[in-house]
């Protein structure tokens, strides 16, 4: 009983809303199988994603529907019992994430005149966080839209300086753009 895909440490959900399971079971006298998961590490219930009396024909057990769970770790199992109750069983730890990334930026505030050199001040957060984006346009919100970057921040961070601002625009209304992308695709922009 073997697992072939996902690899250890998969991540699933957010725009990959569904994993493919592949597996093999050597057992010429097999009375089932059953590909299940459970939450956590040590799952004290088990759901089931597909079943059979026979050997599968495919690698491809079965596409399992992860965007509407919770986030967090869950094992999948692939349990096969022969004709006389033996048992083999292969367990994988598979992260879930459906929720984007969560940021803001807290300074400058919004309507701030700056005169001089200034930090630009924010928060990213997620668990699968990939990487931040800080643009500036010239315009307000409604009407920005030619955006520059001016920094890609590679790891999260909470109330820290995200930039500073040394050299200042000509004068006028500007506006900031925050980027921020996890591993599943999912992204916030603030």
């Amino acid at each position: 009983v073997t697992f072939t895909a996902p690899s250890g440490g998969t991540v699933g959900g957010g725009t990959r809303p569904s994993i493919e399971v592949q597996g093999s079971i050597v057992e010429t006298n097999l009375r089932s199988w059953t590909l299940r998961f459970g939450a956590g590490t040590d799952p004290q219930s088990w759901t089931d994603i597909a079943t059979g009396a026979t050997t599968p024909s495919s690698t491809l057990l079965a596409a399992w529907q992860v965007g509407g769970l919770a986030d967090g770790q869950y094992l999948l199992s692939l349990l096969a019992t022969d004709k006389a109750g033996s048992t083999g069983e292969v367990r994988l730890a598979v992260d879930v994430d459906n929720s984007p990334p969560t940021a803001s930026i807290t300074q400058p505030a919004e309507g701030t005149r700056i005169h001089g050199p200034t930090d630009l001040l924010g928060e990213i957060a997620d668990t699968h966080f990939v990487s931040a984006l800080l643009e500036l346009s010239q315009g307000d919100a409604a009407s920005a839209f030619q955006y520059a970057p001016l920094t890609t921040l590679s790891s999260p961070g909470a109330g820290g300086t995200l930039f500073t601002l040394r050299s200042l625009p000509t004068d006028g209304t500007y506006t900031l753009r925050l980027t921020v992308e996890d591993e599943v695709g999912l992204r916030t922009v603030v």
